[in-house]
C-alpha cells in the first residue's frame, strides 16, 4: 500500500512540474507564446526573494522601494518565463547588462503579468506568497538596519 501511495504522489508532482502555462500573444502579423513555470522550489523561492530583496538597497543599507517591482518583474522573467532577456552594452562596466528599462515596458505591453495571475490560481497564489515574503524579508532588514 505505501509503494504505490509514493508512486501517486510521485505521478502527481511528475505531472504538476510538466503543467506550464502557455500565453498567446499576436503583435502585427507575428505570433509566440510565453510558457511560464507555475511553480518553484522552495531553493528557488528563497533566491527569487532574496534577489528582489538585495535589489532594494544600495551598498550602504538606503532601501529604495521604487526599485521593488522592476525586480520582481525581473526575477519573474527570469526564474519563471521563457521570454528572452534583453541586453545593452555598458561602456562603462565594458560588457552586456541586462536592459531593465526594455524588459519591464515589454513585459507592460504583453500585460504579462496581469494575464498570468488571471489564467492561473497556482501561480496567482505563488506570486501572492512571494511578494509577502519580501515585504517581510526587507521589513527584517529595515528592522536590523535602524
Amino acid at each position: 500500500m505505501e509503494t504505490k501511495a509514493l508512486e501517486s504522489v510521485d505521478l502527481i508532482l511528475g505531472e504538476a512540474e510538466n503543467q506550464m502555462l502557455v500565453l498567446d500573444y499576436e503583435i502585427g502579423k507575428e505570433s509566440f507564446s510565453v510558457t511560464v513555470k507555475p511553480y518553484l522550489t522552495i531553493q528557488e523561492k528563497r533566491a527569487f526573494v532574496y534577489y528582489v530583496t538585495n535589489g532594494c538597497f544600495t551598498d550602504d543599507g538606503e532601501y529604495l522601494a521604487e526599485l521593488k517591482e522592476m525586480f520582481f518583474i525581473l526575477a519573474f522573467v527570469q526564474m519563471m518565463t521563457n521570454l528572452p532577456i534583453p541586453t545593452i552594452y555598458q561602456e562603462e562596466f565594458q560588457k552586456e547588462i541586462i536592459d531593465v528599462e526594455k524588459l519591464v515596458r515589454c513585459v507592460d505591453i504583453l500585460n504579462l503579468m496581469q494575464r498570468c495571475t488571471e489564467s492561473d490560481a497556482t501561480l496567482k497564489r505563488l506570486m501572492e506568497e512571494l511578494k509577502t515574503s519580501i515585504n517581510e524579508k526587507i521589513y527584517g532588514v529595515l528592522q536590523k538596519n535602524s
